[in-house]
Protein backbone atom coordinates (compact mmCIF):
# COMPACT_ATOMS: atom_id res chain seq x y z
CA UNK A 1 0.00 0.00 0.00
CA UNK A 2 2.58 2.45 1.09
CA UNK A 3 4.27 1.66 -2.20
CA UNK A 4 1.26 2.76 -4.10
CA UNK A 5 1.25 6.03 -2.25
CA UNK A 6 4.89 6.56 -2.81
CA UNK A 7 4.13 6.07 -6.80
CA UNK A 8 1.62 8.25 -6.95
CA UNK A 9 3.47 10.89 -4.67
CA UNK A 10 6.25 10.60 -7.24
CA UNK A 11 3.29 10.57 -10.56
CA UNK A 12 1.54 13.63 -9.03
CA UNK A 13 4.61 15.98 -8.77
CA UNK A 14 5.85 14.47 -12.20
CA UNK A 15 2.91 15.44 -13.78
CA UNK A 16 2.98 19.02 -11.59
CA UNK A 17 6.30 19.87 -13.27
CA UNK A 18 5.27 19.80 -16.68
CA UNK A 19 4.32 22.86 -18.54
CA UNK A 20 0.60 23.58 -18.82
CA UNK A 21 0.26 22.78 -22.78
CA UNK A 22 1.95 19.38 -21.85
CA UNK A 23 -0.35 18.69 -18.69
CA UNK A 24 -3.46 19.26 -21.17
CA UNK A 25 -1.90 17.39 -23.64
CA UNK A 26 -1.57 14.72 -21.37
CA UNK A 27 -4.89 14.67 -20.09
CA UNK A 28 -6.24 14.54 -23.35
CA UNK A 29 -4.45 11.49 -24.60
CA UNK A 30 -5.60 9.83 -21.02
CA UNK A 31 -9.29 10.85 -21.84
CA UNK A 32 -8.98 9.29 -25.17
CA UNK A 33 -7.89 6.13 -24.58
CA UNK A 34 -10.08 5.87 -21.46
CA UNK A 35 -13.34 6.86 -24.33
CA UNK A 36 -11.67 4.44 -26.70
CA UNK A 37 -11.72 1.45 -23.63
CA UNK A 38 -15.14 2.91 -22.99
CA UNK A 39 -16.53 2.33 -26.35
CA UNK A 40 -14.70 -1.11 -26.71
CA UNK A 41 -16.46 -2.27 -23.23
CA UNK A 42 -20.17 -1.01 -24.27
CA UNK A 43 -19.51 -3.03 -27.26
CA UNK A 44 -18.17 -5.87 -25.49
CA UNK A 45 -21.49 -5.92 -23.46
CA UNK A 46 -24.25 -5.17 -26.44
CA UNK A 47 -22.78 -8.14 -28.49
CA UNK A 48 -22.39 -10.95 -25.47
CA UNK A 49 -26.33 -9.61 -24.74
CA UNK A 50 -27.18 -10.55 -28.11
CA UNK A 51 -25.66 -13.74 -28.56
CA UNK A 52 -27.23 -14.33 -25.00
CA UNK A 53 -30.52 -13.72 -26.16
CA UNK A 54 -29.83 -15.95 -29.50
CA UNK A 55 -28.64 -18.61 -27.21
CA UNK A 56 -31.71 -18.30 -25.20
CA UNK A 57 -34.03 -18.14 -27.98
CA UNK A 58 -32.43 -21.31 -29.97
CA UNK A 59 -32.53 -23.54 -26.51
CA UNK A 60 -36.52 -22.19 -26.41
CA UNK A 61 -36.75 -23.17 -29.89
CA UNK A 62 -34.95 -26.77 -29.54
CA UNK A 63 -36.97 -27.53 -26.54
CA UNK A 64 -40.19 -26.74 -28.30
CA UNK A 65 -38.93 -29.41 -31.15
CA UNK A 66 -38.22 -31.90 -28.21
CA UNK A 67 -41.75 -31.60 -26.63
CA UNK A 68 -43.25 -32.08 -29.54
CA UNK A 69 -41.27 -35.00 -30.92
CA UNK A 70 -43.56 -37.69 -29.65
CA UNK A 71 -46.76 -35.87 -30.65
CA UNK A 72 -44.74 -35.79 -34.48
CA UNK A 73 -44.41 -39.12 -34.22
CA UNK A 74 -47.81 -40.61 -32.97
CA UNK A 75 -48.63 -38.05 -36.17
CA UNK A 76 -46.58 -39.32 -38.72
CA UNK A 77 -47.43 -43.01 -37.69
CA UNK A 78 -51.45 -42.00 -38.19
CA UNK A 79 -50.40 -40.31 -41.53
CA UNK A 80 -48.75 -43.14 -42.77
CA UNK A 81 -51.51 -45.70 -41.50
CA UNK A 82 -53.98 -44.22 -44.32
CA UNK A 83 -51.43 -43.62 -47.14
CA UNK A 84 -51.54 -46.79 -49.59
CA UNK A 85 -48.61 -48.03 -50.34
CA UNK A 86 -49.64 -49.38 -53.29
CA UNK A 87 -50.90 -45.77 -54.66
CA UNK A 88 -47.24 -44.36 -54.31
CA UNK A 89 -45.20 -44.45 -57.32
CA UNK A 90 -41.41 -46.09 -58.36
CA UNK A 91 -39.53 -44.33 -61.07
CA UNK A 92 -40.71 -46.41 -63.62
CA UNK A 93 -44.34 -46.24 -62.82
CA UNK A 94 -43.96 -42.15 -62.59
CA UNK A 95 -42.48 -42.08 -66.14
CA UNK A 96 -45.35 -44.21 -67.30
CA UNK A 97 -47.98 -41.94 -65.46
CA UNK A 98 -46.41 -39.23 -67.05
CA UNK A 99 -45.96 -40.21 -70.41
CA UNK A 100 -49.75 -41.14 -70.76
CA UNK A 101 -50.86 -37.96 -69.03
CA UNK A 102 -49.16 -36.02 -71.51
CA UNK A 103 -50.21 -37.76 -74.45
CA UNK A 104 -53.56 -38.02 -73.07
CA UNK A 105 -53.68 -34.09 -73.09
CA UNK A 106 -51.59 -33.61 -76.26
CA UNK A 107 -48.50 -32.12 -74.65
CA UNK A 108 -45.75 -32.62 -76.97
CA UNK A 109 -42.77 -33.44 -74.75
CA UNK A 110 -39.60 -35.57 -73.83
CA UNK A 111 -39.47 -36.61 -70.57
CA UNK A 112 -36.13 -37.71 -69.26
CA UNK A 113 -34.98 -39.42 -66.34
CA UNK A 114 -36.31 -38.32 -62.78
CA UNK A 115 -33.79 -37.60 -59.73
CA UNK A 116 -34.23 -39.61 -56.62
CA UNK A 117 -33.72 -38.71 -52.99
CA UNK A 118 -33.70 -41.80 -50.36
CA UNK A 119 -35.22 -41.06 -47.02
CA UNK A 120 -35.64 -42.92 -43.84
CA UNK A 121 -39.81 -43.21 -44.68
CA UNK A 122 -40.21 -42.01 -48.25
CA UNK A 123 -38.28 -42.37 -51.53
CA UNK A 124 -38.95 -38.67 -53.99
CA UNK A 125 -38.62 -38.97 -57.17
CA UNK A 126 -38.38 -35.85 -59.08
CA UNK A 127 -39.38 -35.10 -62.79
CA UNK A 128 -39.06 -32.33 -65.11
CA UNK A 129 -40.97 -32.40 -67.62
CA UNK A 130 -40.02 -29.84 -70.31
CA UNK A 131 -42.48 -27.39 -72.32
CA UNK A 132 -42.51 -26.33 -75.77
CA UNK A 133 -45.51 -25.07 -78.48
CA UNK A 134 -48.42 -25.79 -75.71
CA UNK A 135 -51.68 -23.87 -75.58
CA UNK A 136 -53.14 -22.79 -72.48
CA UNK A 137 -55.60 -25.39 -72.22
CA UNK A 138 -53.61 -28.35 -72.73
CA UNK A 139 -51.19 -26.82 -69.76
CA UNK A 140 -54.53 -26.61 -67.46
CA UNK A 141 -55.32 -30.14 -68.98
CA UNK A 142 -52.42 -31.35 -67.64
CA UNK A 143 -52.10 -30.03 -64.49
CA UNK A 144 -55.74 -31.13 -63.88
CA UNK A 145 -54.76 -34.68 -64.40
CA UNK A 146 -51.53 -34.66 -62.41
CA UNK A 147 -53.97 -33.10 -59.76
CA UNK A 148 -56.41 -36.50 -59.72
CA UNK A 149 -52.70 -38.75 -58.60
CA UNK A 150 -52.49 -36.15 -55.18
CA UNK A 151 -50.88 -36.73 -52.79
CA UNK A 152 -48.76 -39.44 -54.33
CA UNK A 153 -47.68 -36.89 -57.30
CA UNK A 154 -47.66 -33.89 -56.87
CA UNK A 155 -47.11 -30.24 -58.99
CA UNK A 156 -44.70 -28.50 -57.50
CA UNK A 157 -44.27 -25.77 -59.63
CA UNK A 158 -45.05 -24.75 -63.63
CA UNK A 159 -42.36 -22.08 -65.16
CA UNK A 160 -44.22 -20.86 -68.52
CA UNK A 161 -43.62 -17.63 -70.76
CA UNK A 162 -44.49 -17.82 -74.36
CA UNK A 163 -43.24 -19.05 -77.25
CA UNK A 164 -40.92 -16.81 -78.71
CA UNK A 165 -42.17 -17.55 -82.64
CA UNK A 166 -45.66 -17.85 -81.44
CA UNK A 167 -47.00 -15.40 -78.99
CA UNK A 168 -50.28 -17.64 -78.21
CA UNK A 169 -48.23 -20.74 -77.24
CA UNK A 170 -46.52 -21.44 -74.30
CA UNK A 171 -42.99 -23.37 -73.36
CA UNK A 172 -41.32 -23.25 -70.05
CA UNK A 173 -41.31 -26.55 -67.82
CA UNK A 174 -42.95 -28.21 -65.13
CA UNK A 175 -41.30 -29.76 -61.69
CA UNK A 176 -43.55 -33.17 -60.42
CA UNK A 177 -42.80 -34.81 -57.45
CA UNK A 178 -43.73 -38.37 -56.30
CA UNK A 179 -42.62 -40.42 -53.27
CA UNK A 180 -42.46 -44.09 -53.39
CA UNK A 181 -42.98 -45.66 -49.62
CA UNK A 182 -39.94 -47.46 -48.01
CA UNK A 183 -40.81 -51.31 -48.04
Amino acid sequence: MKAMKNLMLRSKRWFDSRTLREQLLMCLILLIAFLWLGFDVVTAIGNSSRESKLANSEYDNQQLLLDLESGLDERMAVALSKLDADKTYSVNQLLEIMDKVAREVGLQTSISRPTTRQGKVFTEHVLIVPISRATMRTLIDFENSIKSYYPYLGLDYMLIEPEPSAPELLRGEVRVTSFELNA
